[in-house]
Formats: C-alpha cells, sequence, structure tokens
C-alpha cells in the first residue's frame, strides 16, 4: 500500500512543524473549518523562507476520512492553475492528518457575500476566477483525466489579497478519462425558482443594484439559469462557454460606465428604474413559453416593451401613445398589441416621432422600425394590407431625421407574424441617445385606406 503514495513523499513534512506553527492548534490560530475540519493559520520555514500557510486538519466527526485527505493530495499534486489552491505539504502521524496549503488572506468568499465592500465587479471577476478553474478542471482539451469538483460552493472558494480566486476541497471530485461524458449535479434549486417565478428581485443583493450596470446582470442571470436545467447534459453550457459569457458580462460592466464600485452604475443614472431591471433580469432567465407575442415584458410605466433575442441583445419598442405627436387623431385599444394603447392617425400633413432609448444593449447596431397597420372602411378593426397590396407600389409616407436635408420615402414593409406591419427606416448604433424623427404621410393610392394604426417605434440589435 505505502508504494502508490511514494510519489508523494517529497510532500511530506513533520508534524512537530505544524503543532509548532500553530501552538498546538491554538484557537487564537483557527481561522475557519467545512466538512474536512478545522483550519488553522501559521508559518512555517519554507525554501522561499518563512512563508504564512494554512493548516486543515482532518475531523472524521464531520464525516470524511483518509478517502478524502488522499483524494486531496493527488488532485493538488496533479492539477495546478492559477485559480487552485496550492497544497504545499501533507503531514501524517498516528490518527493526525493535516493539509498545508498556500496561505490566502481574505478567507473564503461566503464571508463577503453579504458585504456591500465586495463590489458586483469584484464579484465578476471572482466567478470568472472560479470559471477558468473549473475549465481547467473539465479538460475540453482532452489532455488529462477529467475532473468534476461535485462540492463547488463559496466557502471552498478562497481568496488571496487581490481577491484571486483559489478553488479548494476536492475531497468529494470525481475524476474519470478525458473522453468518458459523466455528469454529477447536486444544486440547490432555490435560485432556480426564483427565476421561474420571476422573483430575481429577492435573490439580488440590495446594497449592490446602485452600482450594477444591468446588461451585465442580464448576462449573467442568463448563463446561471442554463447551468441549473437538469434536462439534456446538451442544455447546460460548457465551463469554457460559462467562462466567455462572465467575461462579457465583465466587459458590459466596465464599457458601461459602470465600476461597481457605487459610483456609477446604470439604475441610477439613466432612468432605469429597480423594478423594471429586475423583469429584464427574470425575462433571460425564465424559461421560454408559447405566447402569440414575442417572450417581452412591459416596463416604463407600460410605455416600452422590451423582448431579448437568443444572443441576449436587447430589443426596445415604444409605444406610439408616448413617442408620436401632432395630428394624433386618437389613442384606442388594440387586443392585439403589446401595449394597452395604440394611435389612430388620419391622412393629416405631418406628425413628429421623439424616441428616447433606455434599455438598449451597449454600443450595439439598432434598426430603426415604425410598427403600423392600416384601417379600410369596410371594416375599421381590420387591415386591408394584403388584399390591396397590388394596388400600390409603396407605403404612402415619408419621413427625416432632424439632421437630414431632404425626405426620404419608406420602403415596402414585412408582415410581421402578429399581424402588424414593420417598415425600416434607419440605422443607428446604440448610445443612448434621443432620436428624433419627422414622418410626413401622402395620399393613399387605394381610397378605402383612410387611417393608420400605429403601435410604436421598434428597435432591432442588427
Amino acid at each position: 500500500m505505502s508504494s502508490i503514495w511514494d510519489e508523494f513523499d517529497h510532500l511530506k513534512i513533520q508534524m512537530k512543524d505544524i503543532i509548532s506553527a500553530t501552538n498546538n492548534f491554538h484557537k487564537d490560530k483557527l481561522i475557519g473549518g467545512g466538512g474536512f475540519g478545522p483550519v488553522y493559520k501559521g508559518e512555517l520555514s519554507l525554501p522561499n523562507g518563512p512563508t504564512m500557510v494554512a493548516f486543515k486538519r482532518l475531523d472524521r466527526r464531520h464525516g470524511q476520512g483518509n478517502t478524502e485527505f488522499w483524494k486531496e493530495i493527488m488532485m493538488l499534486s496533479r492539477y495546478r492553475h492559477e485559480n487552485l489552491v496550492s497544497l504545499f505539504h501533507f503531514s501524517i502521524e498516528g490518527d493526525e492528518r493535516v493539509l498545508v496549503y498556500k496561505f490566502a488572506p481574505r478567507g473564503s468568499l461566503d464571508r463577503y457575500l453579504s458585504d456591500a465592500t465586495l463590489t458586483w465587479n469584484q464579484r465578476l471577476h471572482i466567478c470568472i476566477g472560479a470559471a477558468r478553474a473549473l475549465t481547467y478542471l473539465h479538460d475540453p482539451m482532452d489532455t488529462q483525466q477529467r475532473v468534476i469538483h461535485r462540492d463547488m460552493k463559496s466557502s471552498n472558494i478562497f481568496l488571496d489579497n487581490n481577491w484571486i480566486a483559489k478553488v479548494s476541497d476536492f475531497g468529494l471530485s470525481k475524476a474519470s478519462p478525458a473522453n468518458q461524458p459523466r455528469t454529477f449535479m447536486v444544486t440547490n434549486p432555490k435560485w432556480k425558482e426564483c427565476c421561474e417565478e420571476k422573483k430575481l428581485d429577492e435573490i439580488i443583493f440590495q446594497a449592490l443594484k446602485e452600482q450594477m450596470v444591468w446588461d451585465s446582470v442580464i448576462t449573467f442571470s442568463a448563463v446561471a439559469y442554463r447551468c441549473l436545467n437538469r434536462g439534456s447534459r446538451k442544455d447546460r453550457p460548457l465551463m469554457d462557454e460559462i467562462v466567455k459569457e462572465l467575461e462579457f458580462a465583465l466587459s458590459q460592466q466596465q464599457n458601461s460606465g459602470g465600476s461597481g464600485d457605487g459610483s456609477s452604475g446604470s439604475s441610477s443614472g439613466d432612468g432605469r428604474g429597480n423594478a423594471d431591471l429586475v423583469k429584464i433580469a427574470n425575462l433571460i432567465a425564465s424559461p421560454q413559453d408559447n405566447t402569440l407575442l414575442p417572450k417581452g415584458v412591459l416596463v416604463d410605466e407600460g410605455k416600452r416593451w422590451i423582448s431579448i433575442n437568443k444572443s441576449k441583445q436587447i430589443h426596445e419598442m415604444i409605444s406610439a401613445t408616448q413617442c408620436f405627436h401632432g395630428n394624433v387623431s386618437e389613442c384606442v385599444n388594440a387586443s392585439k398589441s403589446r401595449f394597452s394603447n395604440v394611435v389612430v392617425c388620419t391622412l393629416e400633413p405631418c406628425f413628429e416621432v421623439n424616441v428616447s432609448t433606455k434599455f438598449l444593449s451597449p454600443d450595439t447596431a439598432y434598426t430603426v422600425n415604425l410598427v403600423f397597420n392600416i384601417m379600410g372602411t369596410k371594416d375599421p378593426e381590420k387591415a386591408y394590407y394584403w388584399e390591396y397590396a397590388t394596388c400600390w407600389a409603396y407605403v404612402p409616407f415619408r419621413y427625416k431625421l432632424d439632421e437630414w436635408n431632404e425626405y426620404q420615402n419608406s420602403c415596402d414593409p414585412s408582415v410581421r407574424e402578429d399581424g402588424w406591419l414593420m417598415v425600416q427606416l434607419y440605422t443607428s448604433r446604440n448610445k443612448n441617445k434621443k432620436h428624433n424623427l419627422r414622418i410626413e404621410f401622402m395620399a393613399p393610392r387605394d381610397p378605402r385606406i383612410f387611417k393608420y394604426i400605429l403601435e410604436g417605434i421598434e428597435l432591432r440589435p442588427i
């Protein structure tokens, strides 16, 4: 039996050195503990000089023993990564089993989850570090045995002076050949339940809301929800994909001016209310449904409709009742509209459209589209565009932006699945600015068409 562990002999140290460093495991040296047992700190003389280390002392009363002890040694001596804890030594004497690690000055992550001083920006960095460690263990390049940790939790993620994540505790891990797919999934369903019940707000730390860039929260929520899918393995993201999504969430936080330190964030500075932002986060994290309208939510007191595509880019539609001004004849209910009211417009000379975006994805190119329908005299509730499409070659209106010198004629519209017509007006890269548009109607070629039903202006990512 002893020959199996000969390869680890160079890691052994004498128990007396540990007892000296911890003052015989004195309570003043105790810094934490877990399923393996208590953890102490102390100073050892290592080749690089006196070094502060952490001593994890096995306590069999917690349910772990020699198996977990040796598994930790095997894993951490064979797998080395910036985001894994570093095993320095171990010691065996009688019933005593002690593991010696590089000291993590800031302790474990669970201590900071309810601490507002740990910013959203720092939390994203920590998540990325832990995800990189798991990516290395899962070995997507098939260069080594694949390791499934099986005990990932905040108390098993340690933090160094620079808040770099260090994944620890491999006593429950499983190793398998790189080409052998295996799944070990143990999760607390509370987070998933909150998403499905649209109660994401209940598990967001309230003290962080003002510093969060919510595009970042949306990306984070989406990939987290996918991880909890208990269906096919193909429905859950691979770890390297999770790393990319978390890095994207971090870039959204940083590129949108959110330092994550409470000094700036989109929830307070750009008119986005927390309730609306939680709705959007719920939207991307919740399961798909089969409703008539595209999956989305009303926000901004019902003035805007927000939906999200598969690339997690936000579509924003502004109600015509809010952005159309001028010769608007009436506002009426429309059963198939996203909004409670739409605008009915007669063929008066012109009207103004003032669009101010709030929720668009940052630095993304968008098409700006007019969503409308046409009333006919036979049935004012029915649009006759399809029946009389051959009678006229274009939608009869012209439009121009403030900065344009001349009007443009609108192109032929497309018919959406929900029955509304949509015509693209122009493209714009989102800078969260106002878009001022002037639309001028011309006389229709078909005299039976006399009114337009205007639902709103929709901005779609390209």
